[in-house]
C-alpha cells in the first residue's frame, strides 16, 4: 500500500479496497493511509473489537453515465482469518 498511495496522482486513483496484503504493516499503517490517501479507501467488513469500521468509508456512491452506482469494498472471509 506504501508504494501504491506514493505512486497515485489524486486524479488517477478513484478507489482503493484492501486486501490481506495492505494489512503487511499492520492495523495502525493502514488507518493511518486512510487518513492521507487522496482518494476513498473502502471496506464495509473489517471492524475493531468495538465493532467500528476501521476504512473511512464502508461504500461510495459514484454516478457514471447518469446512473448511481454503489461501490462496496469487502474483503474474503478466508482472507480474514490471516488478518
Amino acid at each position: 500500500m506504501r508504494a501504491y498511495l506514493s505512486s497515485r496522482k489524486p486524479s488517477r486513483a478513484r478507489r482503493l479496497d484492501p486486501g490481506n496484503h495492505e494489512f503487511d504493516y499492520g492495523w495502525t499503517e493502514v488507518q493511518r493511509f486512510n487518513k492521507i490517501a487522496h482518494f476513498p479507501i473502502v471496506n464495509a467488513n473489517i471492524v475493531n473489537a468495538q465493532g467500528q469500521h476501521l476504512m473511512r468509508d464502508p461504500w461510495i456512491i459514484k454516478t457514471v453515465g447518469g446512473i448511481r452506482v454503489a461501490v462496496i469494498g469487502v474483503v474474503l472471509a478466508i482472507s480474514l482469518g490471516i488478518l
